[in-house]
């Protein structure tokens, strides 16, 4: 990819390089070493325990999830949806 993406709150960082099917990018800041965020960098161990809090908090701000990597992560019981 081409474009320089960086984070509006820091243009230090940068963003995460993952493109959503509308053409959008991932807004989240790109993890050391990686050109992806935490969520959509398949090398990222999802195991801690924490990573379900966590999900449950990122999908309350955007609730876009797609392409997330969350192989070996612990879902059971995870709260998604507003009720």
């Amino acid at each position: 990819m081409s474009k320089e993406n960086t984070n509006s709150e820091n243009p230090v960082l940068r963003t995460c390089s993952f493109q959503r099917r509308d053409g959008s990018i991932c807004p989240e800041p790109q993890i050391n070493g990686s050109e992806f965020c935490f969520w959509h960098d398949e090398k990222v161990s999802k195991r801690d325990p924490e990573v379900k809090q966590m999900l449950e908090e990122k999908v309350k701000k955007d609730p876009n999830c797609e392409g997330y990597k969350l192989k070996n992560a612990d879902l059971y019981d995870v709260w998604l949806t507003e009720t």
